[in-house]
C-alpha cells in the first residue's frame, strides 16, 4: 500500500498499474512497475513516483513516458514532467 493517497471530491479511489522506465550512469535500463490507490490516472502516476525517488540510485534518470492503465483498462501516458506537476499538487507545493 502505498505511502501517499491522493483523496479527490468524490472520494472513491481505484487501483491502477503504473510503469516507467529508468537508467543508470551505466546506459542500462530498469523497467519499473507497480499498482497504487488512487483518483485518477494522473494521481496513480504521481503516488507511484512518490514512493519511488531517485536518490536510492545514484545518477538514476526516470525516462518517458509514465503509462497507467486502471482495472476497467482506461490508459494514461504522461511525461514526468506533468507527473512532477501532479507531484508538487500532492505534498502541497502547489495550490
Amino acid at each position: 500500500m502505498s505511502r501517499f493517497l491522493l483523496v479527490g471530491l468524490w472520494g472513491c479511489s481505484m487501483r491502477y498499474k503504473v510503469r516507467t522506465q529508468l537508467t543508470d550512469v551505466y546506459g542500462e535500463f530498469e523497467e519499473i512497475s507497480g499498482w497504487v490507490e488512487a483518483d485518477s490516472l494522473l494521481d496513480a502516476a504521481a503516488v507511484f513516483m512518490l514512493d519511488r525517488p531517485t536518490d536510492e540510485i545514484a545518477g538514476a534518470e526516470y525516462l518517458n513516458p509514465v503509462l497507467v492503465v486502471s482495472e476497467d483498462y482506461v490508459l494514461g501516458n504522461y511525461s514526468h514532467e506533468c507527473v512532477r506537476v501532479g507531484m508538487d499538487y500532492a505534498v502541497g507545493l502547489r495550490q
